[in-house]
């Protein structure tokens, strides 16, 4: 088994003799695949790539060059270094497999790109760049079926999707642009290794942060979110997502994130004060008298009901009773509400405190949990009323 040093000593090595290579990472398959296409007469094609599909000396033989196809065979590193190797991260959720049938689906804009690319080693792309709005492209098909799409708009169509899952979905605009960048780079070092000299370069301008001599991926700027939500409402961010629906805490029935935030827009002040009041004072303990809660029932009034000035309470009863309503989509009662906030509050707080390097330990039975042998069950209302 070789690793990258010992497949490129063999290749200089090999002069015009094969070489068999058998390797695990797919790495070494696409550089002496490029290499080989540079220093080789492809009507006396000599690379064999192999892939181990059972054990011992089981081998199936895949001629990747005229699977691929010329073009396909030249654009493999970059593609290999976009969709995901060892110094750059793969897509959530799609697979190489997935990749690569995108890759199928609308070969020849993207693999014209990334020929582009390649021609060019290092090239520097920006927002503007002809090779970024392709494999935007590329991205959008990987992510979904629709053509023409942007890559925010798509991200906003999956998050907002009553049956899809908002943690699968593709990386933003300017957080793409830092991926793409960091595979130009590694796929340029690939292009150039058959090169005996090679100009060192920045990696600060191919996504990457130094810090000495380690690099850290530069991935996405907060400035768009920032100014989009505002001061208050960045600051508010945190505590409104607990609050409708995280990890730990429960949605609304029938209220997507979507709903969720146009309801905080038709009522922002006096909802987005209650909750600074909450971030100001992390694990502030509420109860039914409390000003916070106040404004949060009316949030919630908000998020099921056009009218204000309802009670929670008052409201269940308007949809029980109302003929087209469904009973089952409503509000929770007032008691069940501020359990539900009180939690909202003590997820909060542990996010709002997790850059501090020692956290006081509170008790989550003050915070609408029930603790039993240290596992967390919801104390949700009381049947006393």
């Amino acid at each position: 088994m070789l690793d990258q040093d010992g497949m490129f000593e063999a290749l200089a090595l090999r002069r015009k003799k094969s070489t068999v290579l058998e390797s695990q990472p797919m790495d070494i398959e696409c550089v002496s695949l490029l290499h080989d296409i540079h220093s080789s007469n492809i009507s006396n094609y000599n690379y064999r790539g192999y892939t181990i599909l059972g054990q011992n000396d089981k081998y199936r033989e895949i001629k990747m060059y005229h699977a691929l196809g010329p073009k396909r065979s030249l654009a493999l590193l970059m593609w290999h270094a976009l969709t995901g190797c060892d110094p750059t991260l793969s897509f959530r959720g799609r697979s190489k497999k997935m990749a690569f049938n995108a890759w199928k689906k609308n070969p020849d804009s993207v693999t014209e790109a990334i020929l582009q690319i390649m021609e060019k080693p290092f090239m520097e792309i920006d927002m503007g760049s002809y090779e970024l709005k392709h494999l935007d492209s590329y991205m959008i098909i990987l992510y979904s079926a629709t053509v023409g799409d942007k890559i925010n708009g798509l991200r906003r169509k999956i998050f907002y999707h009553k049956y899809q899952n908002p943690e699968i979905m593709p990386p933003t605009q300017d957080c793409d642009l830092q991926h793409c960048k960091r595979a130009v780079f590694q796929a340029s070092i690939w292009a150039m290794s058959h090169k005996s000299k090679m100009k060192p370069r920045n990696p600060s301008k191919y996504g990457w942060n130094v810090k000495e001599n380690i690099l850290f991926e530069l991935s996405y700027k907060l400035e768009e979110m920032y100014h989009a939500l505002g001061p208050k409402r960045s600051l508010a961010l945190l505590m409104w997502h607990a609050l409708t629906g995280c990890d730990p805490t429960l949605s609304f029935r029938g209220r997507s994130k979507k709903m969720a935030f146009n309801a905080w827009k038709k009522n922002p002040d006096s909802v987005t004060e209650a909750i600074l009041q909450i971030m100001e004072k992390p694990f502030m303990e509420i109860d039914m008298g409390s000003y916070e809660l106040k404004h949060l029932d009316s949030y919630m009034i908000i998020l099921y009901s056009a009218t204000v000035g309802d009670k929670i309470n008052g409201l269940r009863r308007k949809i029980f009773y109302h003929k087209y309503q469904n009973p089952e989509i409503m509000p929770p009662t007032q008691d069940c509400d501020l359990q539900h906030c009180k939690r909202a509050v003590f997820q909060a707080s542990i996010w709002a405190m997790s850059h501090k390097s020692k956290m006081k330990p509170r008790n989550p039975s003050k915070y609408g949990w029930n603790v039993k042998e240290n596992i967390l069950f919801e104390l949700s209302y009381k049947l006393e009323e």
